[in-house]
């Protein structure tokens, strides 16, 4: 990553892409302090894991999850390992917003800068294919001190947090969803 690829948040008017908010989640991730927040403890996901988990979800036949080749027990033990898991949700490069799986309020919560614009159907298979993560590694992972009430995250209730829709620009939703990380 150089110079250039920074270039986007001197624009107003450019997307924010994955590298940067990537960047940024790695910037987070190296100051603990920041990784509690109101008590609760939190994990960051990357845009590429993701991309990860939609394409499992929207893919069900095409992709299968493999332990072999992927580290998802890994992954799902970070998960239920932690209060909040902040996941950057991305609309076919046209939109971010924030998903969060909220263990303390057994919630899956959407911190979307345009309320429900566009939907939210991306957040729906990230969610489907961390499902079908958890079954795939349930066998191996210690629930015995998970944060996490129970593992159906699927079965969780989505709570839309904004009332009102924030953003009234076309692009920076990418500048909202690193805010929302913090």
């Amino acid at each position: 990553m150089d110079v250039s690829h920074f270039q986007c948040l001197l624009n107003p008017c450019e997307h924010i892409w994955g590298d940067i908010i990537n960047a940024y989640i790695n910037c987070t991730k190296a100051e603990p302090h920041l990784m509690c927040r109101g008590g609760r403890n939190v994990y960051l996901e990357d845009t590429l894991t993701s991309e990860l988990h939609w394409r499992y979800g929207k893919y069900l036949n095409n992709y299968k999850p493999d332990k072999r080749t992927d580290a998802i027990t890994e992954r799902i033990s970070n998960y239920i390992n932690h209060d909040m898991v902040f996941i950057p949700i991305n609309i076919k490069n046209v939109h971010w917003y924030l998903m969060v799986i909220n263990a303390k309020k057994r919630r899956v919560q959407y911190l979307d800068s345009l309320k429900d614009l566009l939907g939210h159907a991306d957040a729906d298979f990230v969610v489907e294919g961390i499902r079908i993560q958890i079954d795939v590694a349930k066998g191996d992972i210690n629930t015995t001190e998970m944060r996490w009430p129970d593992l159906d995250i699927h079965k969780w209730p989505v709570e839309e947090v904004f009332e009102h829709r924030l953003q009234y620009d076309s692009s920076s939703c990418g500048l909202f969803l690193i805010n929302f990380m913090e």
